[in-house]
């Protein structure tokens, strides 16, 4: 008897089962397609259709879609949820990010899940992925080796191959000086012949090379020591004064620049044969300010901020 029950039951069970899975709607995303490719910033229209045997067509109250985002190779790979949810439409408007912290990822696609259900609740899910249209990108010095930081992931030494998605924002920010071999490096420009700080730019459709070109600084131009000249007061109000312990600031040469590298003022010589040269820095607006000092016994870079 307990045999008999026991039958009874499993065939109970596929029946129910058999039944449940008959009753169960089916998901069709329309498009994208399969093999579609974006860049960044693209907007993408996604259409789907949600069908049933008993309700027919479903209504667009019935569904859901989900986009998440796939990144990272072998164990490094996961998922980010939460890139959009869209609930109630059968149709839309997806934006592929145009900046995040992953642009050196060259691993990395969009899944788009469209999830539908039937007036019992049974839910049918099917997705489908999209893939970056992607560039090749070197990132590269003079001298090589030098370190850029790059937006997301910090200061990384030259060269830098990516192949990052198209169109996607690419920010990399070169220091003004830096030690590299034992020698000192101050920034010159970059191969466009931009001298601010910071490169922004989007990614190209060919392969290209960004490099920031620096010079070397002279063993006989040493860079000065805060115990041979002085700024300050710092924080200042109108007035920035240079001292110095000796007459080196005769004939000196002086930039402002701003904290992305910009010159905030007409280079000029100080004509001063004191001790001490008087800048007017009143028409800055607040912030952090570097005043680059040239002088016949060296350089100095020094940072100020204004009030």
């Amino acid at each position: 008897m307990s045999k008999i029950k026991t039958i009874l039951f499993f065939i109970t069970f596929l029946t129910n089962s058999l039944f449940l899975f008959a009753q169960k709607p089916k998901a069709i995303i329309i498009t994208p397609l399969t093999g579609k490719t974006y860049s960044g910033g693209e907007e993408i229209p996604f259409v789907g259709q949600g069908t049933d045997q008993i309700d027919g067509e479903l209504s667009a109250d019935a569904f859901r879609w989900i986009i998440v985002m796939n990144h990272g190779i072998g164990q490094a790979q996961h998922w980010h949820d939460g890139i959009a949810l869209y609930d109630g439409i059968k149709e839309g408007l997806f934006q592929s990010p145009i900046a995040d912290d992953h642009t050196l990822s060259d691993s990395i696609f969009f899944r788009i899940y469209l999830i539908v259900r039937n007036s019992k609740g049974i839910r049918d899910t099917t997705f489908v992925d999209l893939n970056p249209k992607q560039s090749k990108i070197t990132i590269a010095s003079e001298p090589s080796g030098i370190k850029l930081n790059l937006q997301g992931y910090g200061a990384l030494a030259t060269p830098i191959l990516a192949n990052p998605t198209q169109n996607m924002l690419f920010i990399i920010t070169a220091a003004q000086s830096q030690t590299l071999d034992g020698k000192t490096y101050t920034f010159k420009e970059w191969e466009n012949g931009s001298k601010d700080l910071t490169r922004a730019f989007n990614v190209p459709s060919e392969a290209s090379t960004i490099k920031a070109i620096y010079t070397v600084v002279n063993s006989t131009e040493e860079r000065l020591s805060k115990d041979v000249l002085r700024v300050c007061p710092n924080p200042v109000i109108d007035k920035l004064y240079l001292k110095s312990t000796d007459l080196i600031l005769n004939n000196s040469f002086y930039e402002i620049l701003s904290i992305n590298g910009q010159k905030m003022n007409v280079n000029s010589n100080t004509n001063s044969l004191e001790l001490q040269s008087i800048i007017d820095v009143s028409s800055l607006n607040q912030g952090v300010y570097f005043i680059k000092v040239s002088t016949s016994k060296g350089y100095g870079l020094f940072p100020f901020v204004k009030q």
